[in-house]
């Protein structure tokens, strides 16, 4: 059986390139996939982080296509 490697806030800002602060808003606002453990501690499968960024982008690509096409 295999360990899965699970990232912390901080990893998860780092990976993205972004501020800590960022991760929360994400996850607030943008649905950031988390697990919280015990202590309030978030954890991060990264797996589905990149899952997350993945779909952030199809959305941004499918708004962009919007507006070209209603401009």
């Amino acid at each position: 059986m295999t360990k899965r490697k699970y990232l912390n806030v901080k990893q998860v800002a780092e990976m993205l390139g972004v501020h800590r602060s960022s991760v929360y808003r994400y996850i607030s606002s943008h649905g950031l996939p988390y697990y919280k453990i015990g202590g309030g501690r978030l954890l991060f499968d990264p797996e589905r982080v990149e899952a997350w960024v993945e779909s952030q982008q199809r959305k941004v690509i499918m708004a962009s296509n919007y507006f070209i096409k209603n401009w």
